[in-house]
């Protein structure tokens, strides 16, 4: 009976944990909303939005060039079935018995491995020297940018409860003293959560990015290397 209590009691903290967090999610979305209509004021930081540019277009770019890289393994790969599927045209225009039969199989059999062999071995590296290199740097991206729709979403919040506040202090007659107070201590919170972290961020979006260049020196090397292999 007491597990069931607990089950129960779990179950009914993850429907309020749900439910409070559709709430908020509904709240930002009508925060956004009143702001883009006008009807409320939205918090405009233009030197951070010119370093989320600046990091937006640097983290598709990385992502491209990933790409890229694995579109030229897979053209090796297929540059191996096409030869492959050549050698056995040609050899099919011969007969068992036929004196370039022979020579044919032969060479086809000998292009055929020399090539899944430099296939083999430019995966290998390229896996190693880029793929894994530049997964890791991506992936200091990627904490960006989920650190970055979260201080997206501190924004909103900072400005719901400001504009909260503001309709309190505002309404005719005598604001509620408890609620306004409540109201003024979830601004003041918010707005020092976001103030945080976009501070962290217009710290840390500048140094990525401007340590790209010593990052690709050893990267491009490491590509070259792999085209000479």
């Amino acid at each position: 009976e007491f597990r069931r209590v607990l089950f129960r009691s779990g179950k009914a903290r993850a429907a309020m944990s749900f439910f409070k967090k559709a709430q908020t999610n509904l709240a930002r979305v009508k925060q956004v909303a009143m702001a883009k209509m006008g009807q409320a004021e939205a918090t405009v930081d233009a030197a951070f939005n010119q370093e989320e540019a600046r990091f937006k277009e640097q983290y598709k770019k990385m992502r491209k060039l990933s790409n890229y890289i694995q579109n030229y393994q897979t053209a090796i790969k297929d540059l191996h079935v096409a030869q492959h599927g050549m050698a056995q045209m040609l050899l099919e225009q011969y007969e068992p018995h036929h004196r370039m039969f022979q020579v044919a199989t032969q060479l086809g059999e000998k292009t055929s491995q020399e090539l899944e062999q430099l296939r083999q071995r430019m995966d290998q590296y390229v896996a190693e020297n880029f793929h894994q290199p530049l997964s890791q740097y991506l992936a200091q991206y990627k904490q960006l940018e989920d650190r970055i729709a979260e201080r997206n979403k501190r924004l909103v919040d900072m400005d719901r409860y400001r504009l909260e506040v503001k309709q309190l202090t505002e309404r005719a007659g005598p604001p509620d003293p408890q609620r306004l107070q409540m109201a003024s201590q979830k601004a003041e919170a918010k707005t020092y959560e976001y103030n945080a972290l976009n501070d962290e961020l217009m710290r840390d979006i500048p140094k990525l990015l401007d340590d790209r260049s010593t990052y690709f020196d050893s990267l491009f090397a490491n590509l070259v290397d792999a085209q000479l292999q």
